[in-house]
């Protein structure tokens, strides 16, 4: 197995909405490894794209990672501060959008889009100065960010429990009123059956009853409801409690680490005073862990008190804040102070830096200056020894080549598509000799030094500053990478003036200039037709073979996951309910779901009706109870409307969450359509003679 170049790990995304909570992504785990790509595919609205803009941050204001970890060079980016994550985005994890024309300015040229990127961090030395005290910045930011983003979760956790709380109770005492009022009207109807009355007085009385009864029944079944209600409620906080003791479980990792941290810098403090203080929070930390260690075994045996649990946890709650924010008092001066010295430390280097290109740069230039002018003596001396009339040629043929290369090198340039014809026919564009072979020697060894200059200006320029030619060169470069014709000439273009093949092209330029390790792909060929989508997807995979790039492509055409897919993860409801590797998602699925996505592909060779996914996506202000797929599945079991099914293991590289996989569940055959599907493109691949050495 390749290197791990990212981890996502029980990722929760919800949204606040005015209808409620949406739970979007709810535990999604995966691994990214080093020149793969990882295909994600599922229904829309499946936590996709909600995944990934989380790995990049970008999530929209509403959304709240309740839980998860994004693991990246050693970093939790569900806690890095934004301004590290302007170190990261775009540079190191770069974005395609499913749509050009929406992620491309329609007032901006397309050139000036490409080169913004680069020219935002044009200044390299301020760059290099970035990256050496990065180390120490990211930790003092990162831990400000940390105990703020887990200060929040706990005050989320907080409120969100006090509403089920207030809410419980609400019902429980409606519950209790409700009783009473059957009972009252229960016996009020008992009272007057046994009255007697003479029979005019009975039919009111009669009246009176079936009123009552009416009343009574409407009583019975509100009540009914209102015990729903707090079975379901009783049922959330059962789950809640199971989440409570994994989050307690993350909790004391968490604090594992930071212990682990504090106990690495110890031996480097300089002072008897720090290392007491960092003493003291090992101290705090091990203590919080045995009292998280106590609540998790309390929480296990749990019999039903629930008001007792919320109790005990907003204790719990406010005791983490509180560590958190008396860790993070401590911790700050010695970050700070870290910070300071390193600062102070790369400015020196940053200078020394400096000083080392100018010298390299003044000393290559100061020798070249001498040849120069020792030539430049043997032309002038060279040119007093020849007559008038010769040198007034030559001075004149080197006059008109002059003006052939500045014509040449605009028609190559900026007008390149249209007059590269003119430049191969025009005979009056070819550079005239001179009429002397020792003057030509000597004049073409003065051009060649001054070239060697320009040069080395050139690269002192590049370690220094990216200018805004070089800036278009690169922006050039990289549209021919992409496959964009005449990039001199679409260069000035706006993004109305491209196809929507050519405008996703943009776009991957644009994700491509600072050159990231990871590629996410947000379903980039949705809005094209079928021949450019093929040619996209073919561009993406040239590219990561390239550059060596680790790709996550997002999409619900499984079409393009045979196509792109080294790995692929099943999304639904915010779920991975299977992954493996595209030959065993694609030969051996296990999951319904599974089934019936490929149940829904159009396949020539079979003759099976092409079948469609019954029902609609489960609403996730509600997430369902058990397998989120099992309402729209004719393989469902009992267990399923009741149960979450875990991961079974397949093989080594593939699992499902299905309860079809168990020991005790009944042999369920793979849909006949599928096993079609699956023996056609065996076919296929073997006529093609994949898989053959």
């Amino acid at each position: 197995m390749s290197e791990k170049i990212l981890s996502v790990k029980d990722l929760v995304v919800s949204f606040k909405t005015d209808r409620g909570i949406v739970h979007a992504v709810r535990g999604v785990s995966f691994d990214l490894y080093k020149g793969e790509t990882l295909c994600i595919v599922g229904e829309s609205g499946s936590g996709k794209s909600v995944t990934n803009k989380a790995i990049i941050g970008i999530s929209s204001a509403n959304a709240i990672i309740e839980n998860g970890q994004i693991i990246y060079e050693g970093e939790d980016l569900v806690k890095v501060s934004e301004e590290e994550f302007h170190r990261i985005r775009g540079k190191k994890i770069g974005m395609i959008f499913q749509d050009p024309l929406s992620a491309l300015n329609p007032t901006m040229r397309v050139g000036k889009q490409i080169m913004e990127a680069t020219l935002i961090n044009k200044n390299i030395l301020k760059k290099y100065y970035e990256e050496l005290i990065s180390k120490e910045l990211c930790e003092y930011r990162n831990a400000i960010s940390s105990a703020t983003f887990d200060n929040r979760k706990y005050e989320e956790e907080i409120k969100k429990n006090k509403e089920i709380v207030e809410n419980l109770k609400k019902l429980e005492k409606k519950e209790l009123t409700l009783e009473k009022k059957i009972i009252i009207f229960t016996n009020k109807i008992n009272s007057l059956s046994t009255t007697s009355l003479n029979s005019k007085d009975e039919l009111v009385k009669d009246k009176k009853t079936d009123k009552l009864s009416v009343k009574l029944s409407e009583l019975k079944n509100e009540l009914v409801e209102t015990r729903q209600d707090i079975t379901n409620i009783k049922n959330d906080i059962k789950k809640d409690i199971s989440l409570t003791k994994k989050k307690l479980e993350n909790d004391i990792n968490i604090n594992d680490a930071k212990i682990k941290s504090i106990e690495n810098s110890i031996p480097s403090l300089e002072t008897e005073l720090k290392r007491n203080i960092a003493t003291n929070q090992i101290q705090k930390l091990q203590k919080l862990n045995g009292e998280f260690s106590a609540l998790i075994e309390k929480y296990a045996v749990f019999t039903g008190d629930f008001y007792e649990f919320f109790k005990i946890r907003k204790i719990d709650l406010k005791k983490l804040t509180k560590v958190n924010d008396t860790l993070l008092k401590s911790q700050l001066p010695l970050l700070k102070k870290d910070l300071s010295i390193r600062k102070k430390e790369a400015k020196k280097l940053t200078k020394i830096h400096k000083k080392e290109l100018i010298e390299k740069k003044d000393k290559e230039l100061n020798e070249l200056k001498v040849k120069l002018d020792a030539l430049k003596l043997q032309l002038k001396e060279y040119e007093s020894s020849l007559d008038e009339n010769k040198l007034a040629l030559i001075k004149g043929v080197i006059l008109s080549n002059k003006k052939k290369e500045k014509l040449i090198a605009k028609l190559n340039n900026k007008y390149k598509e249209v007059n590269l014809s003119k430049v191969s026919k025009d005979n009056k564009l070819e550079l005239d000799e001179i009429p002397d072979s020792k003057y030509k020697q000597l004049f073409e060894e003065i051009r060649n030094v001054e070239k060697e200059i320009k040069l080395i200006h050139e690269e002192f320029l590049k370690n220094t500053k990216i200018s805004k030619f070089e800036a278009k060169r690169m922006a050039l470069k990289v549209m021919k990478e992409v496959g964009i014709p005449l990039p001199e000439r679409r260069f000035r273009q706006y993004p109305f003036e491209f196809s929507g093949g050519m405008r996703q092209r943009i776009v991957i330029a644009i994700a491509l200039i600072a050159n990231p390790d990871i590629l996410i792909c947000d379903e980039p060929t949705t809005a094209l037709d079928v021949t450019i989508q093929a040619q996209i997807l073919d561009l993406i995979n040239d590219l990561k073979k390239k550059r060596g790039l680790s790709c996550i492509f997002i999409t619900h055409d499984l079409g393009v996951v045979a196509h792109m897919a080294d790995r692929v993860a099943v999304m639904y409801a915010g779920k991975i309910v299977e992954y493996g590797t595209v030959d065993e998602i694609f030969f051996e699925p296990k999951h319904p779901y599974t089934w019936a996505l490929l149940s829904s592909i159009p396949d020539i060779n079979s003759k099976e009706k092409l079948e469609s996914i019954p029902g609609t996506p489960p609403d996730m202000l509600y997430p369902p109870v058990g397998d989120a797929f099992a309402l729209r599945s004719k393989y469902a079991l009992d267990i399923d409307f009741k149960y979450e099914p875990p991961f079974f293991k397949v093989s080594d590289t593939h699992y499902a969450a299905t309860w079809l996989l168990h020991k005790d569940a009944p042999v369920v055959a793979m849909p006949k359509i599928v096993e079609e599907r699956i023996k056609n493109a065996k076919k296929l691949d073997e006529e093609m003679g994949y898989g053959k050495e």
